[in-house]
């Protein structure tokens, strides 16, 4: 009669080789993957996936020998220590959804394009809308974002 094989420690080791597995996903780069979640690279992940087909194996397998499962629990245990050591944050930037700054940059446009420029408004009919582009000295803004900010400005005024 041959005796069977204690396969208890190798099923453990399949339960946290799988959980393991869970932990990140399979990135090249991590820029696919959230800042939140974690990531190792394609052959990493590979590794431990097939680590674990291995060891179900062996774990399947009636007739395998102690030095079997032995192997099979120091292959995935490796595979799971460089799996453990190789995750890494994700790098992906997430997209900004731009559409509401757009929308107001076209009405900041359109309500432009319908007022006047003046220095102080004197030169201006009191019927029509006008804005002053006049760059100050002492504003800490440069110009171009004097200028957008006063779109904005007069675009809320107008509304």
């Amino acid at each position: 009669m041959v005796n069977a094989v204690d396969k208890a420690a190798l099923e453990t080791l399949l339960s946290s080789a799988n959980a393991t597995l869970a932990t990140a996903k399979s990135s090249d780069d991590g820029t696919d993957i959230s800042p939140s979640s974690k990531w190792v690279s394609t052959e990493i992940y590979a590794a431990l996936t097939d680590a674990i087909a291995d060891a179900q194996s062996v774990y399947d397998n009636s007739d395998a020998s102690k030095s079997e499962v032995d192997f099979a629990k120091s292959g995935l245990s490796a595979a799971i220590s460089s799996f453990n050591n190789a995750k890494q944050n994700g790098t992906m930037v997430n997209a900004v959804d731009k559409a509401a700054l757009e929308t107001l940059l076209s009405s900041a446009n359109a309500t432009l394009a319908t007022a006047k420029s003046s220095d102080d408004g004197t030169d201006i009919s009191p019927s029509s809308k006008w804005v002053s582009l006049k760059f100050m000295p002492h504003s800490p803004m440069p110009l171009p974002m004097l200028r957008a900010f006063t779109i904005i400005q007069m675009h809320r005024n107008l509304r």
